[in-house]
């Protein structure tokens, strides 16, 4: 599955199955980049492309059109371990961040939500996607991950 959007601010890769530790099922999630930018449609149908002829499903000859013709670069695989949610409606981050930041030591302050400071809880934490634009208590502010693999 890949994931391009969400429904009432929740990601579908939590929904049924696919969000319940204890089922064999699994979802996909691929990361295009801006939702507004072009660019993601087209590194959206690349990975599509890709994942399909890899399985087998599709022959690459059949994919052409939707494949990127420049081989792409290294990837890094991450496990999200957690969702931070807003408190208040003051959060503000320690820095600038936009994105696949890696914050080497664990305990490092990355915002402040009122009184409550935000610190990355292992070494070699990386920022996923985020964002104060939906500001609100409950709201996912950003995710945080570990880099587990280079392919």
């Amino acid at each position: 599955m890949v994931d391009a959007g969400h429904a009432n601010g929740k990601r579908l890769r939590g929904y049924g199955a696919f969000g319940d530790p204890a089922s064999p099922k699994n979802a996909l999630l691929i990361e295009t980049g801006q939702h507004f930018s072009v660019r993601s449609r087209d590194v959206a149908l690349d990975a599509a492309a890709r994942f399909l002829n890899k399985t087998g499903v599709v022959a690459a000859t059949d994919l052409t059109d939707f494949m990127q013709h420049a081989k792409p670069a290294a990837q890094k695989v991450l496990q999200v371990t957690q969702a931070v949610l807003a408190d208040t409606m003051v959060l503000e981050f320690a820095q600038d961040f936009r994105g696949l930041e890696l914050i080497e030591h664990a305990g490092a302050v990355i915002a402040h939500d009122g009184d409550r400071e935000l610190v990355t809880p292992y070494d070699d934490c990386v920022i996923v996607m985020p964002s104060l634009r939906h500001l609100g208590p409950g709201v996912t502010v950003m995710r945080l991950a570990r880099v587990l693999d280079s392919w």
